[in-house]
């Protein structure tokens, strides 16, 4: 740039000469210290702009899966998980093997091991992680969702039901995200980062406070959105959701036919069972920064009345005074899951959001509390797909709000996607038969290391005797 300023000048000046422009010497002169400084204060703030690094916002969604269901659940099995001695058991082998076999999460937004990049380009279409990557992009556009640059992630971890196990992998996501945050900023991307938790993968995320908290360094990141999916709560992690200058903004989601949110009572110490909601006790109150929203899903209206204003179905409809709705609410699979071969399973045909997931909807829910109830804490998000609309119902403050929930076209398009999506070969038969083959393999693998323990405990063994022999 400095040469450049240099010979600019220069040039004019020979310039104004060659084509017989009459000057003085020192009105030449003049023109040229002009010409100088002019170029100087250009090259200045040239300089000045490369110098300084412009960033782009960036928004970053991570999804983490929940456990793991066991292939073959036993007493012994019960025992370990308890205990915390899961380490190189049938258990743990199992869900290795079945952790590494893609086919048996390919209708979920699960990829491999670590944090991996859901990468648009190459999108086949037929993988649950890039099927959910599309139908979050089609609610941000639809809600013009900033910023416009988004990248989707995926978590993978062991998936074993072990507190202390949650923790480990929490560690490996809080390096990843170190790494990850630090390589797009080197990019000029500023990331804003939401995590998206379902079952104990919400525990997982939660570990990352204390990761944070236990660490020498202070992290160079922080969670804007934490979203809780079906999240088993515990004691041993729900008061993490409190460090509100890591989690910016938290959200949990339940529902009230989600058995499995409190049946574990097997990876926590502190209490009988695992709860739906996280409550305020000694030492720890609930931060105003978590709403907590009971999600509901309406099959069907039962009206007192009709309505014939088009323009306002919607709002007429929910806000009728004796409206009676029937309720079909999401279980723990359909928070997550897409349709894919598990149909008259555990994902019901006759769901009224069927074939997509909750998590689908996402984008669309914490837009909508975040505009028409940003200071509720606790709210019931009842979805009538019927009519394309949604109730807001809460009771502190007592209020119910009926907005639009996409439209009719866009709903359409996201199922017409899941389907078009659908794997061929996906079924609950060859689901069973991978999962055999899992824990065949299993069985096979720690055949061979006590086979190899058991030699290697006859050398120690033979070894330890002769050593005494000799000493004799």
């Amino acid at each position: 740039m400095k040469q450049f300023s240099f010979f600019l000048p220069i040039f004019l000046f020979n310039t104004f000469t060659l084509i017989g422009v009459e000057r003085t010497t020192t009105l030449q002169d003049q023109i040229k210290e002009k010409i100088i400084q002019a170029i100087e204060e250009v090259v200045e703030k040239v300089e000045q702009v490369l110098e300084k690094k412009e960033t782009e916002p960036c928004l970053v969604t991570i999804f983490v899966h929940g456990t793991l269901s066991p292939v073959k659940i036993t007493l012994s099995t019960i025992n370990e998980v308890m205990h915390n001695k899961v380490e190189n058991t049938l258990y743990s082998i199992s869900l290795e093997y079945m952790r590494a076999n893609k086919y048996l999460y390919q209708n979920a937004p699960t990829q491999g091991l670590g944090l991996e990049y859901i990468n648009p380009l190459y999108n086949t279409c037929k993988s649950g992680a890039h099927t959910i990557r599309e139908l979050f992009e089609i609610s941000a556009i639809f809600y013009k969702i900033k910023p416009a640059n988004r990248r989707y992630y995926t978590f993978g971890w062991n998936g074993l039901l072990n507190m202390k196990e949650r923790f480990v992998e929490s560690e490996k996501l809080y390096k990843d995200l170190t790494l990850e945050v630090a390589r797009l900023r080197a990019k000029g991307l500023e990331p804003s980062i939401t995590i998206i938790g379902y079952s104990h993968g919400g525990n997982v995320a939660l570990n990352l406070a204390r990761v944070k908290q236990e660490s020498t360094n202070q992290p160079h990141f922080s969670i804007d959105k934490l979203i809780l999916l079906a999240t088993p709560i515990q004691k041993e992690t729900d008061y993490l959701v409190g460090d509100v200058s890591f989690f910016k903004k938290s959200y949990l989601f339940y529902s009230s036919e989600d058995n499995a949110q409190t049946l574990d009572f097997f990876s926590t110490q502190k209490e009988l069972f695992s709860r739906k909601k996280i409550t305020s006790r000694s030492q720890f109150k609930v931060p105003d920064t978590l709403t907590q929203v009971q999600i509901r899903l309406t099959k069907r209206i039962n009206r007192s009345k009709k309505t014939n204003d088009e323009n306002a179905e919607i709002e007429a409809i929910l806000s009728e005074p004796n409206i009676r709705c029937i309720h079909m609410d999401p279980s723990h699979t359909e928070f997550w899951n897409l349709k894919w071969g598990m149909e008259n399973s555990w994902y019901r045909t006759s769901l009224p959001i069927s074939p997509l997931p909750v998590v689908a909807f996402v984008p669309t829910i914490t837009y909508l509390l975040e505009h028409f109830a940003a200071d509720t804490r606790k709210i019931t998000f009842d979805y009538c797909p019927s009519v394309g609309g949604a109730r807001l119902l809460s009771k502190k403050p007592k209020t119910a709000i009926s907005v639009p929930v996409l439209n009719d076209t866009v709903i359409s398009n996201m199922k017409n996607l899941v389907l078009k999506c659908t794997p061929e070969d996906f079924s609950p038969e060859e689901q069973n038969k991978q999962e055999k083959l899992a824990l065949k393999q299993a069985y096979e693998t720690l055949k061979k290391d006590k086979k190899a323990l058991k030699k290697k405990s006859r050398k120690k063994l033979l070894t330890s005797y002769l050593d005494l022999s000799r000493k004799m």
